[in-house]
Order: C-alpha cells, then structure tokens, then sequence
C-alpha cells in the first residue's frame, strides 16, 4: 500500500541529505548551503509531491496568520455582514479566519475561546452578548489579544486588570438625544420599542431615553417600554 503522507525524512532520504537540511531549504536558511544540494532537495520534493504543513510550521514558531471571530448568532443578518466585512478585511492583509456561532451560550463561547488558543490563534474578535468575559481573562494574561464589538468590557478590566480593547459607540447617548430631539418638537409621551432588553448596547440606549425624560421633568413611564421578541424575519431578533 502506497504511503499517504511525505514527510522531510522520505525527502532527505531521497536527496541524500539529513532531515535538518531538508528543513533549513523549507524555511530559507540557505546562506551556507551549496547550489547543488538545494536543487538536489527541490528535485526529491518535486519527485515525491512533498507539501509543507505550514500549520504545524506556524504553530512550532508561534506565528500563525489566523484570527478567530466569535459572534452571538449567524442567523441574524447584522452578524453575517459583520463577518463579511472582518473576513474581507483579515485577507487583504494575509489572515484567514476561524469562525465560531456562540448561539448567545456562555458555555459554547467558552470553548470557543479555548479551541481557538489551542490552535495557535493569538487574537480573536468576540461580538456583543449579554454574557460576561470572565472566562477569557486567563487567556488574555497568556497573551491572547482581545477585541469587543459592542460590548461592555468595563467591569471585567476593573474586577481583573486584564486588558481587552474594545470598539462600541455611546448608545446611551444616541437615544437620549433622539428622545431630546421628540422633546423638542412638543412631543411629552414618547414611547420606547427595542428588541429583547437583553445586551448591555440595548439596555445603555433605554438609559439614555430615561435620562432625557427625567431631564425633562418627564417620569418615565413603564408601559410606553415596549420590548419586542426574536423573529425569524429579523434573523434571531438579537442585532447589536
């Protein structure tokens, strides 16, 4: 039965040389390397169809081109072009991504989290949740870099001292000022519609519309809070 896998040693064998050579020639160290050798390892690695495994090359030098995407939901359409979008943008610069669906479990963001490590990837995106970072901090003090989109990373700094940078806007601020914007026109029962109340972007932006109420002299008032469900026409109704 044929031999599936070439390896450097049936390589070296074939050249005549030793493994280490035979590896000196793959990763370019070549400055004290007679002509004649190099093409003699070339010719073997031609013969034989030998391809190099640059995972485990990546994995034995630490430098893996490969950043891992963590999201709450593919189902939701927001999620899908924000995969897109850092996909595209990882292989214009030469990285391929790993990607992971979470489904909003905390136990399956986890191991998420850990795979990804255990793979050699050093550098992973983890999108807005509900669910705490707790369980990446020992990571990140291994050398894991961390970016947040839309997440509040604020109690697991303070609690923990692990850096994890974070992008997100104000949300808070942006629906006080629509509300003060209501306000302005005359408008004093002003309603508030917003999916699940569930993600810290979501209750910041119901902050803000109480604050622009209260600053107004206005009580907010329970029933004009109106908290939509999941529907399947919205994806898994959990956007950002």
């Amino acid at each position: 039965m044929a031999k599936e896998v070439v390896t450097i040693e049936d390589v070296a064998l074939l050249a005549k040389t030793s493994p280490s050579t035979v590896s000196n020639v793959l990763n370019g160290r070549l400055d004290r390397m007679r002509p004649e050798t190099q093409e003699r390892i070339q010719r073997a690695m031609a013969q034989l169809g030998y391809t190099p495994n640059q995972l485990a090359r990546q994995l034995k030098t630490g430098q893996v081109p490969i950043l891992g995407l963590v999201i709450p939901s593919v189902a939701n359409p927001f999620w899908g072009a924000f995969a897109q979008s850092v996909e595209e943008a990882a292989r214009g610069r030469g990285y391929q991504v790993l990607f992971g669906n979470a489904g909003r479990d905390p136990a399956q963001e986890e191991r998420y989290a850990e795979s990804l490590w255990g793979y050699g990837v050093r550098g992973v995106i983890f999108g807005s949740s509900p669910l705490s970072l707790d369980h990446v901090q020992g990571l990140v003090r291994r050398g894991l870099r961390a970016v947040t989109f839309d997440r509040d990373t604020r109690g697991a700094e303070r609690g923990l001292g692990a850096e994890i940078d974070s992008i997100s806007v104000d949300n808070a601020l942006g629906a006080r000022l629509a509300t003060e914007h209501l306000l302005a026109l005359g408008h004093r029962r002003i309603g508030f519609l917003s999916g699940p109340l569930r993600t810290a972007s979501r209750l910041q932006r119901l902050e803000g519309y109480r604050a622009a109420l209260r600053a107004a002299g206005i009580d907010p008032h329970p029933e004009l809070v109106w908290e939509g469900l999941p529907s399947e026409g919205f994806g898994d109704g959990e956007g950002a």
